[in-house]
C-alpha cells in the first residue's frame, strides 16, 4: 500500500515504472523515501521476486538505513532486495565470475584495503632502496590509482617517461611489482572490483546476459556520483529490459577527483531514449530562508538541471556572515555564537562545523579546547581501520582462507616469541618449497628449523585456527557468534586486549571497539546469508570482504554530546540542526587548485554545505596574512557576493589581532614580535599538551608543528607558540 503523506511528484516517482527513470531530487526532498516505497511498490505491487532487485548506493551507512526501511516496509516473508554500494556489489559479483577472466584469481580473493596497500608499498619501496619523501605510500597510492583507472599497461606507462625523469621510472617500478604481487596472491583492490567487473560484463557476453536476465529491476541512490566504469556496469545491465531508475542531484556532483561524472546524470538520455524525468523540489530539512540562499548560490552554475527547492518550513532565524580579520577572530566569532546557542539550550550535538580543507580546523580545535567545548573531527580516524579491528579481521581471513597477507600480520600477535629471524625462517622455507607461509607451517612445521617455543606457540594457533574452520562448516547461523567469540577467546586475543587496556587507561577501551565490531557482525552476518545458502565459511567471506570495503570509509557512530568538525564532503548526506561554515574565502572555497576548471563543483561544494542546515547556518570568512606576503590578504568568496543580499551582516567587538587597514610597519612589528616569542623546536622533541598528553614532534612547517600523542589521540597539528603546549626534552 502506498504511503498515502506522499507529495505528488513523489507519489509519481514511486509509481512509474514501465520506462526509464531520473528522479532528481534536490536537498532535503525525502529521496531515501522515495526509493523505500518504491522497493516496496514493487514487490508488495508489482509483485516482484525481491531477490532480483538490485539497488546501489554509495555509501554503506545508506545501504544499511535503506535495507533497514525497506524491511519495515515489505512483508516479513519476503527476502530483501539486493542493497549494496558499487564496490560491495563488484565484490559479489566477482565472488561468481571473477575466474572467467582466467587471469589466475579465484574467488575466495582478499581486498586490500588503502592501510594494506601502504603497507606493501612501504615494503616494495624498502627492497628498492628509494629514499625520500616522495615515494609516500599516500602519493604512490594515487598515482597507482591514476594509471589503473587509465587502463595504462607498464608498456605505455614506461614509453611516457620523459627525459630523465628517474622518479616515475622508480614508481612504475614499484608498481609493477604491486601488480604482481595482487596476481600472484590471488589479491584486489578497491579499483580492481570495479574494472574487473566491468570488463567481465562488456567482455562475456554469455555472462552478461546471465545477469541482464536475472535483474528484473535496477535502481542506483546518489547517481550524480557515478564514474564512467561504474556507470558502464549500470548500463549493461539494464539497457536491454530498460528497468532502470536513477535517484540524483546534479547540483550536489563533488566527487570529481574520485571519479564523478556530472554529464553522466545530464545526458542520460542520449543512452536511454524513453527516459522519463521527474523533479523533487519541496525540501523538508531547512526552512523557506536558508533554501532561498541555496538557490541564489546554485543558479550561477550553468552546468545543470534547472530546479528550485521551497519549503513549508519557516522561522525567523537570520543568516548570519561574519568577515574577520583573522583565524583566530573567525574562530573565536564561532565560539561566541555556539555560547550563544547553547544559553539557549541547544547541545553540542546538534552544530557541526564546515569547512573545505581539513586545515582550517587547527584555530578551532585551540579554541575549542580553550573554551573547554567538547568536539570530535570526523573523517580522521575510521572504526575498521583500528589496530584491534584489524588484526581480528585478520584472523578470520586466517581461517576462511590462510592468506599469508593476514597471516603475517597476527602470527605473533599477542606475542607468541616469533620475532623478525623466526618469520624469515618461515618465509624461506615456504619460498624454497613455492608453497604458501600458511601451508608451510600447516604441513612442514618441524621442518622448518624453529625453536621449539616457537613450534609450541604455532601448533597452539594452528589448533585454534583448525577448529574455528570446522566449525564455519555448518550452515546453522545462530552458531556464527558464538564461533567468532570462541576465537576471539582462544587465540589469546582477548586477555591482550584486557592488559594494553589496563596499562593505558584510555577512555573507551579497544574491548569496547570489539565488542561494536561483534554488533555489526550480528546486524549484517543475516543479510548475506539471507541471499547465500552456503556454509557459514563461505558467508563469512562475503563479509570479511564488506568489512574490507568499510575500511575505506569514515562514519560517525559515536553519540557523545559534542560539536562535530568535518569537511563538507564528508558532510555530503548528512543533516544537522546548527551549521557553521567557515573559511568562505577565495583559494579556500573556491579552492586555488579547482580555478578556473571547475569552478562550478566548488560552488555546488558551497551549496551542499548550506543545505545541510535543518534550523539555521552561520557563515564567516578570514582575512588570511601569510607571513612571507603580509599585503596580499585573501580575497572574500564570489561565493558570498552572490548571495550576499540574503545574509545577516553580523559585527563583533574589535580584537588585537592583524586588520586588513593596520599599515605595513605595525604589520611587521606583529610579525617580528611574534617570531621573537617562538620557542625553539625541532623534530623528535617530547612535548607536553595540557589536553592531549605527552607527544613527540613529528613535523615542522614554519609557524606550525604537527605532533603525534600517545594512546588514542592521534596526529594533531598546532601553532609553535600555542600557551597549550610545553616542552620537555630536546
Amino acid at each position: 500500500m502506498i504511503n498515502k503523506k506522499l507529495n505528488q511528484d513523489q507519489l509519481n516517482a514511486v509509481v512509474t515504472n514501465d520506462k526509464p527513470l531520473r528522479i532528481v531530487a534536490g536537498a532535503g526532498t525525502g529521496k531515501t523515501t522515495v526509493i523505500t516505497e518504491k522497493i516496496s511498490y514493487l514487490i508488495n505491487d508489482m509483485h516482484l521476486d525481491a531477490k532480483r532487485i538490485l539497488a546501489i548506493t554509495f555509501t554503506n551507512k545508506a545501504a544499511t538505513e535503506m535495507r533497514n526501511r525497506v524491511g519495515k516496509v515489505i512483508s516479513h516473508d519476503t527476502s530483501l532486495p539486493i542493497i549494496r554500494t558499487y564496490h560491495s556489489f563488484c565484490s559479489w559479483f566477482l565472488r561468481r565470475e571473477i575466474e572467467v577472466l582466467k587471469l589466475g584469481f579465484k574467488k575466495d580473493f582478499i581486498i586490500l584495503d588503502t592501510d594494506d596497500q601502504k603497507k606493501l608499498i612501504k615494503k616494495f619501496v624498502k627492497e628498492s632502496n628509494f629514499l625520500g619523501n616522495e615515494y609516500s605510500g599516500v602519493k604512490l597510492i594515487k598515482m597507482f590509482s591514476n594509471w589503473q583507472m587509465q587502463k595504462m599497461t607498464i608498456e605505455e606507462l614506461k614509453n611516457s617517461i620523459v627525459d630523465d625523469d628517474t622518479f616515475t621510472a622508480n614508481t612504475i617500478g614499484i608498481y609493477q611489482k604491486y601488480l604482481i604481487y595482487k596476481n600472484d596472491n590471488n589479491v584486489l583492490d578497491f579499483n580492481d572490483l570495479i574494472l574487473k567487473t566491468e570488463k567481465i560484463l562488456s567482455t562475456y557476453d554469455e555472462v552478461a546476459q546471465r545477469w541482464v536476465s536475472y535483474f528484473d529491476y535496477i535502481l542506483v541512490d546518489e547517481f550524480q556520483d557515478t564514474s564512467y566504469y561504474q556507470y558502464n556496469i549500470i548500463k549493461i545491465l539494464s539497457q536491454k529490459k530498460q528497468n532502470l531508475c536513477v535517484v540524483g542531484d546534479p547540483d550536489q556532483t563533488i566527487y570529481s577527483w574520485r571519479g564523478a561524472n556530472v554529464d553522466i546524470i545530464l545526458n542520460l538520455a542520449k543512452d536511454y531514449p524513453s527516459l522519463e524525468t521527474i523533479t523533487l523540489k519541496e525540501n523538508y530539512r531547512s526552512p523557506q530562508k536558508i533554501l532561498e540562499v541555496a538557490n541564489k548560490l546554485i543558479k550561477n552554475n550553468k552546468i545543470r538541471l534547472d530546479k528550485e527547492l521551497f519549503s513549508s518550513k519557516n522561522n525567523d532565524l537570520p543568516i548570519l556572515y561574519y568577515q574577520a580579520f583573522s583565524a583566530e577572530d573567525e574562530a573565536r566569532w564561532t565560539i561566541n555564537e555556539i555560547n550563544k546557542l547553547q544559553q539557549k539550550g541547544v547541545p553540542l550535538a546538534d552544530i557541526v562545523i564546515l569547512y573545505r580543507v581539513n586545515s582550517l580546523s587547527l584555530y578551532l580545535e585551540q579554541a575549542l579546547i580553550k573554551s573547554n567545548m567538547k568536539y570530535r573531527v570526523i573523517g580522521n580516524i575510521n572504526f575498521f581501520a583500528r589496530q584491534e579491528i584489524k588484526d581480528l579481521i585478520s584472523y578470520l581471513w586466517v581461517v576462511v582462507s590462510g592468506h599469508d597477507f593476514y597471516l603475517e600480520r597476527i602470527i605473533n600477535v599477542p606475542r607468541r616469541s616469533i620475532g623478525p629471524k623466526s618469520w624469515k625462517k618461515i618465509t624461506d622455507f615456504a619460498n624454497q618449497k613455492n608453497i604458501s607461509y600458511f601451508e608451510a607451517i600447516m604441513k612442514n612445521l618441524t621442518d622448518i628449523g624453529l625453536s621449539n617455543n616457537c613450534v609450541n606457540q604455532i601448533t597452539k594457533l594452528i589448533d585454534v585456527v583448525s577448529a574455528a574452520k570446522k566449525s564455519l562448516e555448518t550452515k546453522d547461523v545462530k552458531k556464527f557468534m558464538t564461533i567468532v567469540e570462541k576465537l576471539y577467546l582462544d587465540s589469546g586475543y582477548q586477555n591482550y586486549l584486557t592488559i594494553l587496556d589496563e596499562k593505558q587507561l584510555v577512555t573507551g577501551s579497544r574491548k569496547d571497539n570489539v565488542k561494536e565490531l561483534f554488533q555489526f557482525f550480528q546486524n549484517n552476518f543475516n543479510v548475506i546469508a539471507e541471499h547465500n545458502s552456503n556454509s557459514l565459511l563461505e558467508n563469512l567471506k562475503d563479509v570479511l570482504s564488506d568489512i574490507s570495503l568499510l575500511s575505506n570509509t569514515n562514519e560517525d557512530s559515536d553519540n557523545e554530546d559534542s560539536i562535530r568538525l568535518m569537511t563538507v564532503h564528508n558532510a555530503k548526506g548528512l543533516e544537522f540542526p546548527y551549521v557553521f561554515l567557515i573559511g568562505l574565502n577565495e583559494e579556500i572555497m573556491p579552492h586555488a587548485l579547482s580555478l578556473p576548471l571547475n569552478l562550478e563543483e566548488e560552488r555546488r561544494i558551497a551549496y551542499v554545505a548550506i543545505t545541510r542546515a535543518q534550523k539555521q547556518i552561520f557563515i564567516a570568512s578570514a582575512t588570511r596574512f601569510a607571513f612571507d606576503k603580509v599585503n596580499t590578504p585573501l580575497p572574500v568568496s564570489r561565493f558570498i557576493n552572490e548571495i550576499k543580499p540574503l545574509l545577516t551582516i553580523a559585527v563583533a567587538e574589535p580584537v588585537t589581532k592583524f586588520s586588513i587597514n593596520d599599515s605595513k610597519e605595525f604589520v611587521d612589528k606583529r610579525v617580528e614580535n611574534y617570531h621573537s616569542n617562538n620557542r625553539d623546536f625541532v623534530i623528535d622533541d617530547i612535548v607536553e599538551h595540557k589536553v592531549f598528553g605527552i607527544g613527540t614532534i613529528v613535523k615542522i612547517d614554519d609557524d606550525i608543528i604537527t605532533i603525534s600523542f600517545k594512546y588514542n589521540h592521534g596526529i594533531k597539528s598546532f601553532l609553535k607558540n600555542h600557551k597549550s603546549i610545553k616542552k620537555i626534552i630536546k
